[in-house]
């Protein structure tokens, strides 16, 4: 059995209409609660059960790209006001800012807590560069430790992950169409590869600790990471958004007016497609999806609206 999922079988449970413009990612935060973003500055968090709204944070002045939450339950956000936000979650739906991490001089897409490295973060902005914070202690500030410059590229970096099996950092630029490869053995953080792209990807993902995953408009490409080759491709309905791994194991993308549910075949070294909904008043332009623990699937969406879908 490759997957105890089946699409047809959930129902849309409810559909929750607190932001005012598009939202941008969807989490479950480690208590349970379920956190959103979105375009119009504010971070929303939600009570487990009913959904409704316990905490609004709003000290982004602008476009909110992402959020998480960290190993010692912190919550972090960055934007297009050119800040990252770190936030103590306190007792009665309360917060308070632990730090702002202040030196991008453009907009911030992403913000990555390091797998590898003790007390560090990654940040990506528009241009060209990686940002590198650390600190010394748990509890201390963060720091800006190096900047890594994407060589002779002055556009954004997109999207980035880390792979803790090759110790490496990924980072894509969307504008020029290149994919980096940086070292990240003894602190050297040297680019090691990087190689131009057929279309403008997208979001990068790990399908496994070998191979890697580049959304490039409706389709999704495979890349072996022994040899960084294309060897495989999958082509989706429309534009594809976003991509996120099941508990199961096998995936969900995110389209322009529905989803598709996939899974990884080791033995044909190849995505296949197991189902699909296509309904654009209830997937219209899926930017971020999470799995609760009642295996609920929640969808963050550009509509403006988070809808959660069950089959209990």
């Amino acid at each position: 059995m490759i997957s105890n999922l089946n699409l047809k079988e959930y129902k849309l449970i409810k559909t929750i209409s607190e932001h005012e413009n598009h939202v941008s990612k969807v989490i479950i935060l480690n208590d349970l609660r379920l956190c959103s973003s979105s375009f119009d500055g504010t971070i929303k968090i939600f009570d487990k059960d009913n959904y409704n709204v316990l905490l609004i944070i709003k000290e982004h002045n602008f476009i909110i790209n992402y959020i998480s939450q960290l190993k010692n339950n912190k919550l972090i956000s960055c934007g297009d006001d050119k800040l990252i936000i770190i936030y103590n979650l306190l007792p009665e739906n309360k917060y308070e800012i632990f730090q702002k991490l202040l030196g991008h001089k453009t907009q911030v897409f992403k913000v990555l807590e390091s797998e590898i490295f003790n007390n560090t973060l990654y940040s990506s902005c528009n241009n060209g560069e990686i940002f590198l914070w650390e600190k010394k202690e748990l509890n201390d500030k963060y720091f800006l430790n190096l900047r890594i410059k994407c060589e002779d590229d002055k556009y954004s970096i997109n999207d980035l992950i880390e792979n803790k099996n090759r110790k490496i950092l990924i980072g894509n630029c969307y504008p020029s169409k290149i994919v980096y490869i940086f070292n990240l053995n003894n602190n050297e953080f040297n680019c090691i590869k990087q190689f131009k792209f057929e279309y403008y990807p997208g979001q990068i993902y790990l399908i496994t600790k070998d191979i890697l995953a580049i959304t490039g408009g409706e389709n999704i490409y495979l890349f072996n990471l022994e040899n960084y080759e294309n060897f495989s491709s999958f082509k989706g309905e429309n534009w594809i958004s976003t991509f996120y791994t099941l508990k199961d194991g096998t995936f969900l993308i995110g389209e322009s007016d529905g989803v598709e549910h996939l899974y990884y075949d080791n033995k044909n070294n190849k995505l296949i497609l197991l189902e699909g909904i296509k309904n654009k008043d209830n997937f219209w332009g899926v930017a971020s999806i999470v799995e609760n623990n009642k295996n609920d699937l929640i969808f963050g969406l550009r509509d403006r609206k988070i809808r959660i879908w069950s089959k209990n």
